[in-house]
């Protein structure tokens, strides 16, 4: 008895840490008339919009027509950014993302396909660089602010 008990333990506790630690949310694109709208609930794998619990993934979709993220306006914080090869993401001029999740990783996104930031990036201050991966794809004519962080519960 002591063993099933030790093991809901353990199970609790993975459960609890994996949930704490963010979920995938992957973007998919291409809702009809939103194709590129962050901020629409079909154009995630959750079918929800990122937020502060999320390690983001922009995968390459031109296999699937082709459509990336824009943030036209304010996206809210999200936990981790991905922006695999071949991908883009563009922050417009109106736009801006937190990147609110710097704790278990040493840098808040990692950039192998392209980020354009023609708005505002705010990452929360802490150890490591900012952007792994290939740096020189951010692609910025924007702002970049650290906020004090990180904020994640």
């Amino acid at each position: 008895m002591k063993t099933l008990m030790s093991l809901f333990v353990i199970l609790g506790i993975s459960l609890a840490a994996a949930t704490t630690l963010g979920a995938q949310n992957v973007w998919k694109g291409g809702t009809p008339g939103q194709e590129q709208e962050w901020n629409n609930p079909r154009n995630w794998s959750q079918n929800r919009a990122p937020d502060i619990n999320d390690i983001v993934l922009i995968p390459n979709t031109e296999a699937r027509g082709g459509f990336y993220p824009v943030i036209s306006e304010d996206a809210g914080p999200i936990y981790y950014l991905e922006v695999h090869g071949g991908a883009t993401l563009t922050i417009a001029p109106t736009g801006s993302l937190t990147i609110d999740g710097i704790g278990n990783y040493e840098d808040a996104a990692l950039l192998v396909g392209t980020l354009y930031n023609r708005g505002e990036i705010r990452i929360s201050e802490g150890g490591g660089q900012h952007f792994a991966g290939h740096p020189e794809n951010l692609l910025n004519t924007g702002k970049i602010t650290a906020v004090s962080g990180p904020r994640k519960p």
